[in-house]
């Protein structure tokens, strides 16, 4: 979807239906091709989308519903490799960005299972989430019923920053990043994780602060709310005094 969105053509109507069919994300993200599986989903519904596209854009979708609905899906049928060889040979005519996944995807078929939908991570983290939700986990450790198993996929040992983003973030990666987050119930933990993940970006970091002290401050004022205290609060939406960008 991503190269696919990439390579439209910017002045077109397609490109034009696109930004208003999904108009609550950014342009910046529709332009890199940035989309959740339902709104994925969606599109492939939508037949004004379809129409909106031009002779070469609506071949290359064509080709990656099907590839989505006849290989990646819950079913592969027997002209697997034909369908598959079709959305190479039509993003090559758009002129997609051809990446190591699509020519992972094209000279590996045969590693695939015949019903990718079950295998889905996916999924199964959706499946053991609506366990979660309902109740229905269990343990196999004889404990309370009340007590359940996290999967060890789910588990990390390490290092978690490392574990998602490798051992150095380079500025010239930065797509392949743009789907991975670490998601912090607190802010302490969200900026102690921003900091980690600033330490292994290469380049120099650059460090801003913020104002400590208040407009037409009476002396009271100042004694109620010194520049110490001002600069520990970290309240919701906004940026902390020490901020590293």
């Amino acid at each position: 979807m991503k190269n696919f969105v990439k390579a439209m053509d910017r002045n077109a109507s397609g490109f034009a239906y696109l930004k208003q069919k999904i108009s609550s994300i950014s342009e910046a993200k529709i332009k890199e091709g940035i989309f959740v599986g339902p709104q994925i989903r969606e599109l492939q519904q939508d037949g004004n989308f379809q129409n909106s596209l031009n002779e070469v854009e609506a071949a290359a979708w064509n080709s990656f519903r099907n590839v989505c609905k006849n290989f990646l899906g819950s079913v592969k049928v027997e002209n697997y490799r034909d369908i598959v060889n079709d959305l190479f040979l039509s993003y090559k005519a758009l002129e997609c960005n051809m990446s190591l996944k699509i020519h992972f995807l094209h000279s590996h078929l045969d590693f695939f299972p015949d019903n990718l939908g079950a295998v889905s991570d996916e999924h199964e983290f959706s499946a053991w989430l609506l366990k979660l939700g309902n109740g229905e986990l269990t343990n196999d450790l004889g404990l309370d019923s009340d007590t359940f198993e996290i999967p060890s996929e789910m588990v990390c040992n390490g290092d978690l920053v490392k574990e998602i983003y490798g051992d150095k973030l380079l500025p010239s990666d930065f797509e392949q990043y743009t789907d991975k987050a670490i998601l912090c119930p607190r802010n302490v933990d969200v900026d102690d994780i921003n900091n980690r993940v600033l330490d292994i970006l290469e380049g120099d970091s650059i460090t801003y602060f913020s104002s400590d002290s208040i407009d037409d401050a009476t002396p009271e004022d100042n004694e109620s709310y010194p520049p110490v205290f001002l600069n520990s609060l970290n309240p919701s939406g906004m940026p902390l005094h020490k901020l590293k960008l």
